[in-house]
């Protein structure tokens, strides 16, 4: 018998954990839990234990979401602040404000981190993909795009249409969706298109470039009333 066992039991019995006493005494695990494994005060201790553990994962989980959320804020002010110091010098180039009205009418405005936009017009989406790609510095390698068609239609004949008119290569496609509606017919002839850019970067600097091109728009036609 190990002639430290009683003073373990007193550690133990004051809420010292196995690791603890582990450490201390040099003792294994095993006959720690030999020890103590079949004694309800030992029980409870652990169930303190554990339940202290949980609280302090947590509070380690919140603060780190806390410093987390801080950074993606400095992020997200900085792309605000980009966003007005280039509005200026881009309201005057046409590729811009064409995707601003774009952008305006059929994007996708709801989701935070995807500037994502959707229409059966090629010549349309193909104004979109030059804005990403000269506009907002996208490679054309990061734009992704898919296109929804009908039963009848096609499928290999729709993609290389909507690769070839929004100027993406193929492999930017991901799977083509066939609807699964009450019409089994076409809606539209090559079906529609999508393209987007996974980033809340930009979604940020398109949201203040969506608000300044707005307040401009409505300005201007408040003038000529």
């Amino acid at each position: 018998m190990r002639k430290d066992k009683k003073k373990i039991i007193q550690l133990r019995e004051s809420g010292k954990s196995y690791s603890e006493l582990e450490k201390m005494f040099r003792v294994p695990r095993s006959t720690l839990s030999s020890w103590f494994q079949s004694s309800e005060w030992s029980q409870q201790i652990r169930q303190k234990l554990a339940a202290a553990a949980v609280q302090k994962s947590t509070v380690r989980i919140q603060y780190l979401n806390n410093l987390r959320g801080q950074r993606l804020h400095d992020v997200y002010k900085s792309a605000r602040r980009e966003a007005f110091d280039e509005y200026n010098d881009l309201k005057c180039t046409p590729l811009f404000i064409a995707s601003m009205a774009i952008y305006w009418g059929e994007g996708d405005q709801r989701t935070k981190n995807t500037v994502r936009l959707g229409n059966a017009d090629v010549s349309m989406m193909r104004v979109f993909v030059s804005f990403l790609h000269e506009i907002c510095g996208i490679p054309k390698n990061k734009i992704y795009a898919w296109i929804l068609v009908y039963p009848d239609l096609v499928v290999e004949d729709c993609e290389n249409f909507w690769a070839y008119g929004t100027g993406l290569s193929i492999e930017n496609f991901t799977k083509t969706i066939v609807a699964k509606g009450k019409h089994k017919t076409r809606r539209v002839q090559h079906g529609i298109g999508y393209v987007g850019v996974n980033s809340s970067y930009l979604k940020e600097k398109m949201k203040v470039w969506l608000d300044l091109y707005k307040s401009d728009l409505e300005r201007e036609c408040s003038m000529r009333a």
